[in-house]
């Protein structure tokens, strides 16, 4: 069978040599691990705060 990668680059029209199997699915699964530890992370711990001061470019 072949990796999930390979199936959906095929679906899209995209021809696959299979020496590149192995690499395209190690780097597909280490993106759905970077996605996953990314969905964990906080939201307060990655929030930007954005503070807009109408004129306040002016003060001074």
């Amino acid at each position: 069978m072949k990796p999930l990668i390979i199936q959906l680059l095929e679906s899209k029209g995209m021809l696959i040599p299979e020496s590149d199997y192995d690499e395209l699915s190690e780097l597909y699964e280490s993106a759905k691990i970077q996605k996953q530890a990314l969905d964990r992370s906080l939201l307060e711990d990655s929030d930007i705060a954005f503070k807009s001061v109408p004129g306040g470019d002016h003060v001074g």
